[in-house]
């Protein structure tokens, strides 16, 4: 859009608050974004990127002059690698959009997933349904047949990206935030963004979300050929994904 490009020729008229959520899909990004803006400092802008993508020719200069339009606001969004990874509109590497972010005054929060296994399913589930998030009068029963190449494809995929993630953050200023250890049990959510908060620079308010878990189920009930996707797993090594504790 090019009112965006333009205004990032524009300085910035005061300093608000600015907060970059790096992170894959199905890792609780949307989740954390939710829990954040519920404090009243920011407003849900979700993944601008991908929303514009067949008009962004430099993702840097855009998000630039997107939040300064919003002056006034702080500002929050979030972003994936595999949405800076994608040749075809972007000519910046995810490190490089990271460094520049940061250079900038924006606070990232890495978010992340420790059981890939259960970050596919969580996927495969959301393209059935097409439906991604849910609020807390959705029930959810009927199980679903996983495609177990897609499935072991997309834990090899998603094992790289966390490479790549961690290789571009590691020499910039980042908040960690875990889904397993800091979002999946919602007692938790509270403890949470009083750490967002506290790196952010905010003082801290309390947070709720509407949203929840796409499925409280164990893979056994959730999955119709659970036995075919435990075979994968163990061909792979990656057995470890269904005892995880947290899940239990």
């Amino acid at each position: 859009m090019l009112y965006f490009q333009l205004r990032s020729l524009i300085p910035p008229r005061n300093k608000n608050c600015k907060v970059l959520i790096y992170g894959q899909g199905r890792t609780g990004s949307t989740l954390l974004e939710n829990l954040i803006c519920s404090t009243g400092y920011f407003k849900e802008r979700g993944e601008l990127i991908r929303h514009y993508r067949p008009i962004i020719s430099d993702p840097v200069r855009f998000i630039r002059g997107y939040s300064r339009h919003y002056y006034k606001e702080n500002f929050i969004f979030h972003a994936k690698i595999y949405q800076l990874k994608d040749r075809g509109f972007l000519m910046m590497k995810p490190k490089d959009f990271l460094t520049a972010m940061e250079k900038e005054g924006w606070k990232i929060i890495f978010i992340y997933r420790n059981n890939l296994l259960r970050q596919a399913v969580s996927k495969q589930i959301a393209i059935q349904r097409n439906i991604y998030h849910h609020k807390k009068d959705v029930i959810l029963n009927k199980p679903f047949k996983i495609d177990t190449e897609m499935l072991e494809n997309e834990i090899l995929l998603r094992q790289q990206f966390y490479k790549d993630e961690t290789d571009d953050l590691k020499d910039l200023p980042h908040l960690e935030i875990n889904y397993e250890d800091d979002l999946l049990d919602s007692s938790l959510h509270q403890k949470t963004i009083n750490r967002v908060l506290d790196f952010i620079g905010l003082p801290r308010r309390e947070a709720s979300t509407l949203l929840q878990r796409t499925s409280k189920k164990g893979l056994s009930d959730l999955i119709s050929n659970y036995e075919e996707v435990v075979d994968v797993l163990d061909k792979n090594g990656w057995s470890y994904f269904i005892e995880d504790k947290a899940y239990a």
